[in-house]
């Protein structure tokens, strides 16, 4: 992978990380401490892109730097006058490439501080917004988590903000100021090192299609100096031989390139290398005027050529995102995706519609209730979270019964199952999960009014239904029917949780959600999160 990808790469990993950091943070605590948390682990990873980004860009300009130097060469091999002094390259102008680097970190290193300042903004807010709608202190975190979700999505928070309200994400950022900078240390290599050996014309490459700024540059010749654009050159009959100067048409923007993401490089053009006649005519379409020269047929070719990246640019997004949820399910190369798409295989079908089916579970959580449920006796439960405990309430909320169980077990008497009928029940789970298929089946079987599982998130509760839409099979059945959903999912968290995207914890709950999620359609009971 060459220096420039990786460089990419590194900013679209860090733009990932950025979002996954505010989505997958465990939302609990106090707002202070949580608004806290979010800030560390933000301005860590900041400070992580800096560091890596530094040590690519140096290693990006030496290396283009060297690439311009060989291009020279290759410019300069028509003149038999040029000097034999080949052996610069271990001599590289060092003062050019520390402010060639200089440069392209203070403008990588702002667009990092912008998205900083506002990610950091949109924290604080999102604090302030939840707080101000008095809720407890579970709840508020959790609104705050919501906040940055929606600001994170509407206001592009990972994105650089320029000053007429254009937005750009830093990995795109990232990417125009990589190709910029090479195609600048590559042209400013050429010019500096060409002037110093007494060159003073360039040639901007020529290409088509273009675009229409690019158009009114490209092919011509341009002069370094005043002198050499102003009759230092002479024609086939002595005449003063005019040449536009560089620094006032094509790179009057004070870069060494003509735009960004320029694809146009400069050659050093050897005057001594050609006739008397040749550098009239570089003379006579240099200075013609500056204007769009494209006909309607490469203005035409150019627009397609745009429409076609565009189209690529949207699949890579597509696939980048795919990739990410399904790793062991998506092609392993951009290449192969796009064929897939093209030819709108199976394989593709399938492939979105597993995406679909998962990024609306992950979306999805339990539906939280309005009301705070704030019973000590379901805190205590959780207090010694190692074996499961129940509490049984009448409808009056008084208990008429307590059990103590095993680790992931709490049985009855057949004299206590018939106290069950109409009463809610009330229990811990020490792995923090939500009710599980025993839950919902015991629900039935007993008739009981609610089941609560205490958890450290909040109780997750599940009430009787006013109508079950399916008759339940036996426990062992559901119990399959419930494990057959999560086996089906695995595969596709596993690779998160190895690259360490997720936390065993979070990959857990994203199983029981997925699963419990179709046992809810297909059965008719609903699971509600009652948060501290």
């Amino acid at each position: 992978m060459s220096t420039q990808k990786k460089l990419i790469e590194t900013y679209q990993k860090a733009q990932k990380k950025l979002v996954e950091i505010i989505q997958r943070k465990q939302a609990y605590g106090s707002a202070a401490a949580y608004e806290r948390s979010l800030l560390r682990q933000i301005q860590k990873e900041f400070k992580k892109l800096k560091k890596s980004s530094k040590a690519l860009v140096e290693q990006l300009i030496k290396e283009n730097y060297k690439t311009g130097l060989q291009s020279l060469i290759d410019d300069l091999l028509k003149d038999n006058t040029a000097p034999r002094l080949f052996n610069m390259f271990s001599e590289l102008n060092t003062s050019q490439i520390e402010l060639i680097t200089q440069n392209a970190n203070i403008d990588l290193n702002k667009s990092i501080n912008i998205v900083g300042r506002r990610m950091q903004d949109a924290v604080r807010e999102a604090g302030i917004e939840a707080t101000a709608e008095k809720l407890t202190t579970g709840q508020t975190v959790r609104e705050m988590q919501k906040n940055l979700e929606k600001k994170l999505e509407q206001q592009n928070l990972t994105a650089v903000e320029y000053a007429n309200g254009t937005k750009m994400p830093i990995e795109k950022y990232a990417e125009t100021v990589a190709r910029s900078t090479t195609a600048e240390t590559q042209n400013k290599a050429k010019v500096i090192q060409g002037q110093d050996w007494g060159y003073d014309l360039v040639r901007f490459t020529e290409h088509s299609p273009t675009c229409e700024v690019c158009s009114m540059y490209q092919g011509r010749v341009y002069a370094l100096t005043k002198e050499a654009a102003n009759g230092k050159y002479k024609g086939s009959k002595g005449q003063a031989l005019h040449f536009p100067y560089l620094y006032d048409t094509a790179l009057i923007s004070g870069y060494s390139t003509i735009h960004p993401n320029c694809r146009h490089r400069l050659s050093v053009l050897p005057a001594g290398a050609y006739t008397a006649v040749e550098m009239e005519e570089f003379s006579r379409k240099s200075m013609q005027p500056f204007e769009d020269m494209r006909s309607d047929k490469e203005r035409k070719a150019y627009a397609k050529e745009q429409e076609v990246k565009r189209k690529r640019n949207e699949s890579r997004k597509q696939y980048e995102k795919i990739k990410t949820v399904l790793p062991n399910d998506a092609p392993k190369t951009f290449a192969a995706f796009v064929k897939m798409k093209s030819a709108k295989s199976e394989r593709y079908k399938e492939l979105l519609k597993d995406y679909r089916i998962v990024m609306k579970t992950v979306n999805d959580s339990f539906n939280e209730t309005p009301k705070i449920f704030n019973s000590e006796t379901e805190k205590n439960l959780i207090k010694n979270n190692d074996i499961e405990r129940g509490v049984v309430y009448n409808k009056y909320g008084e208990i008429v019964l307590e059990k103590t169980g095993e680790e992931h077990r709490l049985s009855f008497t057949k004299e206590e199952q018939t106290m069950l009928n109409g009463m809610i029940l009330s229990h811990n789970h020490p792995s923090n999960s939500p009710p599980s298929p025993a839950d919902i089946y015991n629900l039935r079987l007993f008739n009981l009014e609610e089941v609560r599982a205490v958890t450290k998130y909040g109780v997750y509760s599940v009430k009787q239904p006013e109508n079950w839409k399916k008759e339940f099979p036996s426990r062992e059945e559901l119990e399959k029917e419930y494990n057959n959903f999560v086996i089906r999912l695995i595969p596709k968290v596993k690779r998160q949780l190895e690259n360490g995207k997720i936390t065993p914890e979070q990959a857990d709950n994203f199983c029981w959600k997925f699963a419990l999620r179709r046992m809810e359609r297909k059965y008719g009971f609903k699971i509600n999160l009652i948060s501290w």
